[in-house]
């Protein structure tokens, strides 16, 4: 894993618990802190798409090797 898929996943965890964290705890309005949540969900998402392109690259070097 590289040092931008770290970051980027584990930001974005980050941002889901800073999210959850206002919502339950603080009573914050779900409109005050949608920006937390998008970003969250966008970040995770944009590392699984990456971790997917990764794992179909590394299957088309091997079938190329064969």
């Amino acid at each position: 894993m590289k040092l931008f898929d770290s970051l980027l996943l584990f930001g974005s965890l980050g941002l889901l618990i800073i999210w959850s964290d206002q919502v339950i705890y603080k009573n914050a309005g779900f409109k005050d802190s949608y920006f937390l949540l998008m970003f969250g969900l966008g970040g995770f998402l944009y590392y699984v798409y990456r971790r997917g392109i990764k794992k179909l690259n590394e299957k088309d070097k091997d079938k190329k090797k064969k």
